[in-house]
């Protein structure tokens, strides 16, 4: 679970660092780096309540 959690951060850490250096980023991979974060996030939240 920790080991979920840590990917979900760095994948958060390393997409800032590309934006940051990489003014254009366009639309589309901002959205599907948003959209991985997302389903990622809320299989670890079903992960956690399964696990309960």
């Amino acid at each position: 679970m920790k080991v979920l959690l840590l990917i979900l951060m760095t994948i958060l850490r390393f997409h800032h660092i590309l934006r940051w250096n990489h003014g254009n980023c366009t639309d589309n991979e901002l959205n599907l780096v948003v959209s991985i974060s997302k389903i990622l996030f809320h299989s670890m939240l079903l992960y956690d309540l399964l696990n309960l």
